[in-house]
């Protein structure tokens, strides 16, 4: 697996908990199409196709484990 970032482990924890795009970039600080465009890349390193798959991938990995 791909090396994942601080930064797009909170995303990925922003959209498991069903946050939107605007909200979750606000809560990490940068721009909206910045959002988009970490999520983009993050989707790419996990291969998950959609927001669903980003966060069950994200409940599996680190929710499991605590």
């Amino acid at each position: 697996m791909a090396y994942i970032t601080k930064a797009e482990r909170q995303i990925a924890q922003l959209v498991a908990d069903g946050k939107k795009d605007k909200e979750i970039a606000e809560a990490v600080g940068v721009s909206w199409h910045a959002a988009r465009q970490r999520l983009r890349t993050l989707s790419e390193k996990i291969d998950a196709s959609n927001r669903a798959m980003v966060a069950a991938w994200y409940v599996r990995t680190y929710e499991v484990r605590q």
